[in-house]
């Protein structure tokens, strides 16, 4: 699909396919989310996140070639319709309004015409207004951490909990070890689905 202006690349799947399909795109092409369509038209999003949260509580012991997308997709899509005016205010607002780290584009025909996320609107925001902002107006200061020594249960149940895709690891002393994020479960998801069963 076509790069259009403040859209990430959009990389598809349908409702038919496993979470195994899923997470060897993301992988394969380093994003966090894929947009499910049927005959061109987005009917659900799929992201890092999601599916973390549907591996942590799906006790079926099923393989992830077994697990369609449909079960775990997010159906309640926000969107807006390509070529506006006033399009990353639009983006910005909804995600903001949603919560959420994404907004899907659309042709006047409801076809997925992009995905604008919240990495396209900094990077857009990075070159209007280079070194006018600083990081102290803006950073979080709501982080969570865990210890380096705690369990990958404690650590992805925290992750979810919080609705966060990273924590900030630390040593019994607090210092800052290293960053376990969403992504490093999916990474080592077999390793980690062995370690959650003991």
């Amino acid at each position: 699909m076509e790069n259009k202006l403040y859209s990430s690349p959009v990389f598809t799947l349908t409702e038919h396919s496993s979470i195994h399909d899923a997470l060897i795109l993301m992988q394969t092409n380093f994003i966090k989310r894929i947009v499910v369509v049927r005959d061109k038209k987005p009917v659900g999003i799929v992201t890092e996140r999601d599916i973390n949260r549907f591996l942590e509580n799906d006790n079926t012991k099923r393989a992830l070639d077994e697990i369609m997308l449909k079960e775990i997709m997010k159906k309640n899509l926000i969107t807006v319709i390509d070529n506006q005016q006033d399009h990353l205010e639009q983006c910005a607002t909804r995600m903001e309004t949603f919560k959420i780290g994404s907004i899907i584009v659309t042709d006047d025909n409801g076809n997925l015409a992009g995905i604008t996320t919240q990495t396209d609107i900094t990077r857009f925001y990075a070159k209007m207004y280079p070194g006018k902002y600083k990081v102290k107006d803006y950073m979080t200061d709501k982080v969570f951490t865990c210890r380096h020594s705690d369990s990958l249960k404690f650590a992805l149940e925290t992750i979810n909990k919080n609705n966060t895709s990273r924590l900030v690891s630390t040593d019994n002393m607090g210092n800052v070890k290293g960053v376990i994020t969403t992504n490093t479960f999916l990474k080592h998801r077999l390793l980690f689905q062995k370690a959650y069963q003991n």
